[in-house]
């Protein structure tokens, strides 16, 4: 390898995980596989009555901050995920500074509202099939890694097969090109 494609190469690797994540990268993941039902095929695992793609990795969404993708939300405290769609059971607390007005086609939006969105979502009811949840749920968040996003798979509002919005710490790079 050349000195300058090493240079590309190291370069890559550490913009990559420096912008990955916490630091306000847009990030995408499709990995709900849509219209699957257990039992999963290899390298997938169950999510609910849905299947995921365990390896599948997340990908930069690009410079467009007005691009919308589906919003989903992943809750540490109830290991459960949720579609973002304003209905039913789902509120935002008093004084946030976003409001269910800015989804777009049912369960969309721009990246920075679905953090905001995740950040000050409550669910009030519908998350177990038992009575161990206590309500609201208010620890919402966009999903840091594949076990998580899987938890939101078969959550509605039409979103397997298609981009959610993720926030990993990093990203796998891609090859790169000289």
């Amino acid at each position: 390898m050349s000195r300058i494609n090493a240079v590309w190469a190291f370069c890559a690797v550490l913009c990559l995980s420096t912008i990955g994540g916490a630091n306000g990268a847009r990030q995408l993941l499709n990995h709900c596989v849509s219209g699957s039902f257990p039992p999963c095929a290899a390298g997938t695992s169950q999510a609910g009555a849905t299947c995921f793609n365990d390896t599948a990795v997340p990908r930069f969404a690009g410079d467009d901050a007005m691009v919308t993708h589906v919003v989903r939300c992943y809750s540490p405290s109830t290991d459960r995920g949720v579609s973002v769609t304003g209905g039913s059971g789902q509120s935002l607390d008093a004084g946030s500074n976003v409001s269910f007005d800015v989804i777009e086609d049912g369960c969309s939006a721009t990246h920075s509202n679905a953090v905001l969105l995740c950040e000050h979502l409550n669910v009030n009811s519908g998350l177990n099939e038992d009575s161990s949840t206590v309500y609201p749920v208010s620890d919402w968040r966009l999903a840091q890694n594949v076990p998580e996003a899987g938890m939101y798979c078969g959550t509605g509002c039409g979103g397997d097969g298609l981009d959610t919005w993720v926030m990993f710490s990093t990203i796998s790079p891609t090859t790169v090109s000289p």
